[in-house]
């Protein structure tokens, strides 16, 4: 693994769970500071990958630290992915005109978020803004942490399982989400689990799988079917 993460010509794939607790039930502290000073190389962007825990003072502290770099010495090409990423899906979903802008705030000490109709602090957006934003944030974190040297979203490659993907997500969203995550995600086999009616029938490119109370499995051939079978 070590001589695979030591070669940079080499794609590291992208591995996340994203719990139902997503949007709540983040990490402040100091989780995973000494592991990141041992490891210090792109193995860090595995870190807590499969937590249901959100570490978000990382993604803070790394962008505060690109946002450094950038002002000392310009663009820098992994934070540059990092913003695109998660511009270019909060456009998808939220059907913009205007591609928006995340950054980091000096004045907020934290990231804000600014498109056609808001601008304010992350903290302070809405649980369905903050479950997306976060969401999509610390998987286009992971992606540079691995790969800082990515040229292209369409690089981009792994698997990430999201639970209850709808949760405090207004019906635009959940229509929208899927076909956000897959344009962006491309080469990413991405796996949801889902109550609602409105992402299942927006999952028209997308395999459906029906479990039942008796832990039956059902694959059905389009969303339609699962429509008929009254989910």
């Amino acid at each position: 693994m070590k001589k695979l993460t030591n070669n940079p010509d080499s794609v590291l794939p992208l591995i996340s769970f994203q719990s139902a607790a997503r949007a709540w039930r983040v990490r402040r502290g100091d989780f995973g500071t000494e592991l990141k000073k041992k490891l210090d190389d792109r193995r860090c962007g595995y870190i807590g990958c499969l937590d249901s825990s959100m570490d978000v003072k990382s993604i803070q502290q790394w962008c505060l630290k690109q946002e450094v770099v950038r002002s000392n010495k310009g663009t820098v090409r992994e934070y540059e992915m990092f913003k695109n990423i998660v511009a270019s899906f909060m456009k998808e979903i939220n059907e913009l005109s205007k591609t928006p802008l995340i950054s980091y705030s000096p004045q907020f000490t934290e990231l804000v978020y600014k498109d056609d109709k808001t601008e304010m602090p992350i903290s302070k957006l809405s649980a369905g803004y903050q479950s997306l934003l976060w969401m999509v944030m610390d998987l286009a974190y992971r992606v540079c942490m691995l790969n800082p040297e990515l040229e292209s979203r369409e690089q981009i490659t792994g698997i990430v399982l999201i639970d209850e993907i709808d949760l405090h997500l207004h019906p635009k969203w959940q229509w929208n989400v899927i076909d956000a995550l897959q344009k962006n995600f491309a080469g990413v086999q991405i796996i949801i689990a889902t109550h609602s009616p409105i992402v299942i029938s927006a999952s028209k490119k997308a395999n459906l799988i029906l479990l039942d109370d008796a832990q039956d499995i059902s694959y059905l051939p389009d969303y339609n079917s699962m429509i008929r079978r009254g989910m």
